[in-house]
């Protein structure tokens, strides 16, 4: 076992559907900060949207296995 820490269920809902849900109520609310420049929820949608669209074109989809830097 990697860890032999406290555990957690895993949240039902997916981490890109939460987002989009929080975008949509909430648009202009602040979701991430770093180095003194805010994205909000909307924008964090839209880049999320974008990423995923760019994905796609090269053949990742549901279940595909995407490497990040």
């Amino acid at each position: 076992a990697w860890s032999q820490g406290p555990t957690r269920p895993l949240p039902a809902e997916p981490v890109h559907a939460s987002i989009a849900r929080r975008a949509a109520a909430t648009p202009d609310a602040p979701a991430a900060t770093l180095a003194g420049a805010t994205l909000s929820y909307a924008e964090l949608d839209a880049r999320a949207a974008a990423l995923a669209a760019l994905l796609a074109e090269h053949g990742a989809g549901p279940g595909s296995h995407v490497a990040l830097a």
